[in-house]
């Protein structure tokens, strides 16, 4: 059958064309279509993905900076607080020392006289030591201690009555307690003098090759069984020679010191009518306390039952020596029935471990 040649029927026909027009004209697409427009909405999400992960990273970045940058001003701020303290207390110093050395001009040409006299001291201290420390016994119960009568000549203790510190010069630590150490704080003279031929020739030439010995049998073990330390091997140096006020309000729990310093020691420097109540109390632990620790321990916090077996005197010219890493003691100067106007002073020092020995107990 012919077809006329102007017919539709001799039109050239592209189905595919055809239908991709229909479908373009309807707002649809082809499978091929479809699949190119997904693949570039999904190139698309992947740099907005990745885009996405660098300013999160950045984000990251930053906040750890910033926390960096703030712990760095944190640290700052505390080291702005210390020197600040430290400005203070140099301060405080340097005005005290002016004090003590206008009062100090009135007298100077008694000082050399003066400590002449120390000096001539040190022999009869010596021997009187010697005999103190053949009469007194370490004591065991509730842990290795020695309690020393009459510890020094009755002279040389009037002296460091009459020599304590004026009022002005002691520095506070808050909580009623007070203090004054002999190397670095200054005072009259006078004060400077004595406290300090007491801590160094007495305490530190005199007493301390006297308490190694005496405490021998009980440090031998502890640092050989406890810290793995040669006993022969350890060396002890006289520090931290301070004099403590306390006063009404005062209260110190039991506890044991850090376990560096092998021996701990206090003098309690009584005077004329002091009430010998307010001592030092000592207790006995219920259960072993753990000899490898650091810094103060109060053995009540870890569950540790305390036992209080009594109360060393506040006796005038006594002394009172325990080893630190054993000795759970405390003070308590609270009850309503102490005198508002207490004033107890005392002569603390400990004898301490040379360095290799303090870094081995830390270790352990």
């Amino acid at each position: 059958m012919n077809r006329p040649s102007g017919s539709l029927y001799h039109l050239p026909v592209r189905p595919r064309t055809l239908l991709t027009r229909v479908w373009n004209r309807l707002g649809l697409a082809t499978a091929h279509d479809t699949a190119r427009a997904a693949e570039r909405i999904g190139k698309r999400l992947d740099r907005w993905e990745k885009r996405a992960e660098r300013a999160a990273e950045s984000r990251n970045e930053q906040a750890t900076q910033a926390a960096a940058i703030a712990g760095t001003l944190e640290e700052l701020k505390a080291s702005v607080g210390k020197l600040q303290g430290a400005l203070d207390t140099t301060s405080d110093q340097l005005q005290r020392l002016a004090v003590a050395r206008k009062g100090d001009l009135q007298a100077v040409e008694d000082l050399p006289r003066f400590a002449a006299t120390l000096e001539q001291m040190a022999g009869a201290v010596d021997a009187h030591l010697e005999r103190t420390m053949a009469r007194a016994q370490v004591a065991r119960d509730p842990f290795p201690h020695i309690i020393i009568d009459e510890f020094l000549p009755p002279a040389l203790y009037r002296t460091m009555l009459e020599t304590l510190p004026p009022a002005d010069f002691w520095s506070s630590s808050g909580y009623s307690r007070d203090y004054w150490e002999i190397e670095s704080h200054v005072g009259p003279w006078r004060t400077e003098l004595v406290w300090r031929f007491v801590d160094r020739r007495v305490v530190d030439g005199m007493l301390r090759p006297r308490l190694e010995q005496a405490f021998s049998d009980d440090l031998a073990p502890l640092w050989r069984e406890s810290y793995g330390v040669d006993p022969a091997r350890v060396r002890y140096r006289m520090a931290e020679g301070r004099l403590q006020l306390r006063r009404k309000g005062y209260r110190l729990r039991p506890h044991l010191d850090p376990p560096h310093a092998a021996l701990t020691g206090l003098m309690y420097l009584a005077r004329p009518g002091d009430d010998a109540r307010y001592g030092t109390a000592l207790y006995r632990p219920l259960s072993p306390i753990p000899v490898k620790r650091q810094g103060i321990y109060y053995p009540e916090d870890h569950g540790i039952a305390l036992e209080n077996v009594g109360m060393v005197p506040f006796k005038a010219n006594s002394l009172l020596v325990w080893m630190t890493a054993l000795g759970p003691h405390g003070a308590d100067l609270t009850a309503d029935d102490v005198p508002k106007s207490l004033e107890r002073y005392t002569y603390h020092f400990q004898l301490l471990t040379d360095d290799e020995t303090r870094r081995r107990i830390k270790a352990r």
